[in-house]
């Protein structure tokens, strides 16, 4: 009789459970939920509220109507934990935070958070 060579076996073993181990890790990077237009374009647009907003320091109000102006009325806006706005209702919600130096050399803390259906 003809004697098995068990070293193949082993190896093959190995190689599955590598394979399954593999896939596992790849099937956890996925993401989620998958970013659209909409989500891109909002992003976009605190973004540019907040690098506008380093450059000409506003005051609240000023603030307020020009985050109406570019995101509508279901945003929350919050400078230095004082909340401007709480209206953030949705089901879709990004945010953006930045820090702004103001004309006394202090940095405020701006939020901005804008929720949509």
């Amino acid at each position: 009789m003809k004697k098995i060579n068990n070293k193949g076996y082993v190896f093959a073993f190995e190689a599955i459970i590598t394979l399954m181990l593999f896939c596992l890790a790849i099937s956890f990077l996925t993401q989620t939920r998958a970013e659209t237009t909409i989500d891109l374009l909002v992003l976009q647009k605190e973004n540019d509220l907040l690098k506008v907003w380093s450059y000409d320091l506003p005051s609240e109000g000023e603030l307020l109507v020009d985050t109406q102006k570019v995101l509508g009325e279901k945003f929350f806006l919050k400078i230095n934990e004082k909340i401007l706005k709480n209206n953030s209702e949705g089901k879709n919600c990004i945010a953006s935070s930045g820090k702004i130096l103001n004309k006394t050399l202090n940095y405020e803390n701006i939020e901005i958070k804008v929720c949509f259906d």
